[in-house]
């Protein structure tokens, strides 16, 4: 009787194990299940977020020049005026911002988007937008000209053509005609080498022959109803160093060197 007692008592217990096992295995499961709903919740709000943080709030930069850099001469006017500036790769510095991709201390590089009007000195404060709603003086940005520019900012490479790019750029938004020709048209530009014409026009011939179904509006667009606009195609998150560090550190290394030297 006893022995069958603890059969009993033995089998109660592995019964017992095997309820509480398969609980907890529900509870785990359904915890599981909570962790990864919110998870997919939670990514799907980041994303939000994100996306609204992306185009969305304002920034203001310190200019800080254009590098590689020419000096033109272009007319907005079919050549019956014209008025000189420099063509290149803009580099800003961050000095306040209220968007996401932006932080104080980093930088950014950018191509000017808009001929008619100035950057602000010392600082300009730019509305982050759309490329189609950008405030170009005189005449609107527009879907057609938006998804030509995004077609060249997400096709072609500046490397090394920084100048032409921005040549491009300004002919493709500044250009009242559906004809893209520095030569002639509303927007023009004098004397240009024959090396870069050919190559400028290579990428009309280019934007001409090419489809815009599906072209990406990722860029981001600072824009301004008093300064230039710009089209932004590098952000640095990285603190610029200020000249007080750069001593410090250009003076840190030249103690290390001369230790190594003196070994």
């Amino acid at each position: 009787m006893h022995l069958h007692g603890y059969w009993l008592l033995e089998g109660v217990s592995q019964v017992s194990l095997i309820v509480s096992a398969e609980t907890r295995l529900r509870e785990s499961s359904w915890l599981e299940m909570e962790v990864s709903v919110r998870n997919v919740l939670g990514g799907f709000l980041m994303l939000l977020v994100l996306a609204s943080c992306g185009k969305a709030g304002t920034v203001t930069g310190s200019y800080e020049g254009v590098s590689p850099s020419l000096s033109i001469s272009y007319s907005t006017d079919s050549g019956a005026e014209w008025a000189t500036t420099k063509a290149g790769r803009y580099h800003f510095n961050v000095t306040a911002s209220e968007s996401g991709p932006f932080t104080v201390g980093g930088s950014f590089d950018a191509y000017c988007i808009d001929v008619y009007q100035r950057f602000g000195k010392p600082l300009t404060t730019w509305t982050v937008m759309e490329l189609e709603a950008a405030p170009i003086p005189d005449h609107a940005m527009g879907s057609v000209k938006a998804e030509q520019l995004s077609w060249l900012l997400s096709t072609v490479s500046d490397v090394g053509s920084e100048v032409d790019f921005q040549l491009a750029i300004w002919e493709i938004v500044t250009e009242s005609s559906t004809s893209y020709n520095l030569d002639d048209g509303s927007f023009r530009i004098k004397d240009l080498s024959a090396e870069r014409t050919a190559r400028l026009s290579g990428w009309f011939t280019a934007l001409d022959d090419a489809s815009l179904d599906g072209v990406s509006d990722s860029i981001i667009v600072l824009g301004s109803d008093s300064n230039q606009d710009y089209a932004v195609v590098e952000i640095s998150t990285t603190p610029v160093p200020e000249p007080t560090t750069m001593l410090l550190l250009c003076l840190g290394a030249g103690a290390i060197l001369k230790r190594r030297r003196r070994k």
